[in-house]
This record gives C-alpha cells, sequence and structure tokens, in this order.
C-alpha cells in the first residue's frame, strides 16, 4: 500500500504548468495601468494552433494568446486586462519588440504535447485608447 501512494504522489507533482512574469497594460493619455501574471497554461494544440494559451486563474477577461505559425510567424492575441478590448499584435511598426519561441517538450498529457517557451512584447497598438503593452513571460509543461 505505501508502494502505491509514492507512486500516485510522483505522478501527479508532475502535471502542474510553470509560468514566469507578466504583461503590463499602460494607458498613456488616461495615467493607469494594469498588470496580468499569468498562472494558468495550456498547449495551442487543444485548440488547433502551435502555441500557447495563458490566462490568470479566477480573471474573467485576462487572456493571451501566443501563435507561431510556420508560414506567417508570431501572432500575439491580448484581451486586454481591465478593458472589454482584444489587441492582435504582430512584428512590425506597432512593435518595438516582438519575440516569442514554442517548442515541444518530450511529455503529453491526454494526447497533447506539452510546449515550452518565452513571449517578449514591446508594442503600442494603434488607435485610442493611447495604450502599451509590455510584457516578458516563460512559460513550460502548457498542455
Amino acid at each position: 500500500m505505501r508502494r502505491a501512494t509514492m507512486i500516485a504522489v510522483v505522478l501527479l507533482s508532475g502535471c502542474g504548468n510553470m509560468l514566469q512574469g507578466s504583461l503590463t497594460a499602460d494607458w498613456k493619455d488616461q495615467d493607469r495601468s494594469v498588470t496580468m501574471t499569468p498562472d494558468q497554461c495550456e498547449s495551442g494544440e487543444r485548440s488547433g494552433f502551435f502555441g500557447v494559451d495563458m490566462w490568470t486563474e479566477g480573471s474573467e477577461g485576462a487572456h493571451i494568446r501566443a501563435i507561431l505559425d510556420a508560414k506567417d510567424g508570431p501572432a500575439i492575441k491580448v484581451d486586454v486586462p481591465g478593458v472589454e478590448q482584444t489587441v492582435t499584435l504582430v512584428p512590425g511598426a506597432d512593435c518595438e519588440t516582438l519575440e516569442l519561441t514554442v517548442e515541444r517538450q518530450d511529455a503529453r498529457t491526454n494526447n497533447i504535447v506539452h510546449v515550452h517557451g518565452h513571449l517578449k512584447l514591446d508594442c503600442k497598438p494603434p488607435g485610442p485608447p493611447a495604450l502599451v503593452l509590455h510584457a516578458d513571460i516563460v512559460f513550460a509543461d502548457c498542455h
């Protein structure tokens, strides 16, 4: 009995994901900012894309979808925390920095491959409000 219990504990402890970092939304014209620190992630394979979804548990509306397309490159969709606004970011004039790495890991959960990587961005999406987005997030074991 003791052996079975120890095995179960080892198996369950490997199921979590790892996230470090945050996304900050600054409204320069309103002298206001909101920071989102994701603590949950899923592999994009669940939704049919190569990348990752990240969010903060219990927070409605704050969500980051980071897509790494083999042909078109990275695209980041941010449900901006604190407002009902979704912004899509791609490399170009609106972003000083937009870097995304996503790699497959050797593990699978429910036939979904775990992914790990890094998202770094510094962007000023066009249009009102005068929004500036900064993010530096490392993620792993997202499945």
